[in-house]
């Protein structure tokens, strides 16, 4: 691409017939793109979505027992992102699971995230701290769902509290 040199206040502009394109700078200096928004059928070439934020938590403590998972949050029939999971027991002795759109991608217990070397390292995805009794969830970047998230606890050992906090967003409308 070449400079066009300015004169005075004309506005200078480069044009892509071929795609709808025009990128240029106003007299008031101002950036200016201008994109064909929809095919030649009227649908669009591209949009944009929002999400509506949420965040979950219960600071009462809940029961969980070794006889099955617990839920600590259920999201079905939606789209949207998952951002940020901290469970915190007040023994190390449970595990979490975490199924999205009906697959599950975190089956762990706070055991086996300490013998692979994940206590205290803030540096990765998922790991255990405070005497491997807190459990952490926090991607660089919010995973998708499609349909469904949900996130349990279960004890591996006697009968136990649980306290927890979830973040997730949900699709919001057009």
């Amino acid at each position: 691409m070449a400079d066009i040199a300015r004169q005075g206040d004309q506005e200078v502009n480069i044009v892509d017939k071929t795609t709808q394109v025009s990128v240029g700078v106003t007299s008031e200096k101002r950036l200016q793109v201008i994109a064909q928004l929809e095919s030649g059928s009227g649908e669009p070439v591209f949009g944009l979505q929002f999400f509506i934020p949420y965040m979950t938590y219960n600071a009462s403590g809940i029961s969980i027992d070794s006889s099955s998972f617990t839920s600590l949050l259920s999201v079905n029939g939606e789209q949207g992102k998952l951002s940020f999971i901290a469970i915190s027991g007040l023994k190390s002795n449970y595990r979490v699971r975490v199924d999205i759109d009906s697959t599950t991608v975190y089956d762990i217990s706070m055991a086996e995230l300490s013998a692979i070397g994940l206590a205290n390292a803030t540096n990765v995805d998922i790991w255990a701290e405070k005497a491997n009794k807190n459990f952490r969830y926090h991607p660089n970047e919010p995973v998708d769902f499609n349909n469904s998230v949900d996130i349990y606890a279960k004890s591996t050992g006697s009968t136990m509290t649980v306290y927890y906090l979830i973040t997730h967003s949900i699709a919001g409308g057009d």
